[in-house]
């Protein structure tokens, strides 16, 4: 059964679409503006606003999961973290209900959380609230930062240097590799039995 994927042209979404078409998967891609590679390769396209309820469900028609990926550290210039990650998780949510999908698979962080004092922690956190309200299975992946390539990221780390990572900026973090995070992506779609839960994602390596 399709499979919508929202955020479907950033980092983790151009992946996970190219592996599940690999896979034979029936793949919608939502986006804000039509994309060549993508309807090349051979997804089906939506275009909508990230919270607009009613073109979302339009596009989850008879669809059995939905990959949410719209979110971020870096909002565009006027958009808050709550508008960017916790409201289009909150549209998502709504729009999915309605169109009866059994299944909601989310892009978190780790160390989300509605009470913490990062304005992005705190807006996943309530992000996954919205998720956790609503009768679908779910499957919550809390996610290091995520990198095409472990020792790529840590040689471009030093001690002038900066990274879109919530915190201190001295704390240590465990990039996890992209190939792993579309690889637990498309296990949790296409596992057969109910998914419900939420993990976290990371390299073994700090």
């Amino acid at each position: 059964m399709p499979v919508l994927v929202t955020g479907a042209t950033g980092l983790v979404g151009r992946a996970l679409v190219g592996q599940l078409l690999s896979e034979g998967g029936q793949v919608r891609a939502y986006l804000r503006r039509d994309d060549a590679a993508l309807r090349a390769a051979g997804a089906h396209l939506a275009i909508g606003a990230m919270d607009d309820v009613p073109r979302l469900e339009s596009a989850l028609t008879r669809a059995h999961t939905i990959v949410h990926l719209i979110g971020g550290v870096w909002p565009e210039p006027g958009m808050s973290y709550d508008l960017l990650n916790r409201d289009s998780t909150e549209a998502a949510v709504i729009a999915a209900h309605a169109a009866e999908v059994k299944r909601f698979i989310f892009l978190s962080f780790v160390g989300a959380d509605p009470a913490s004092t990062n304005e992005f922690l705190a807006a996943k956190g309530r992000a996954e609230q919205h998720i956790l309200s609503t009768p679908m299975e779910h499957a919550i992946l809390r996610c290091a930062p995520i990198a095409r390539e472990f020792g790529a990221v840590i040689a471009s780390l030093g001690p002038d240097a900066r990274a879109g990572v919530p915190g201190s900026g001295s704390h240590r973090v465990n990039p996890v590799q992209l190939a792993d995070v579309v690889a637990a992506i498309a296990a949790a779609d296409a596992r057969e039995a109910s998914v419900n839960g939420t993990w976290e994602l990371g390299d073994p390596r700090r």
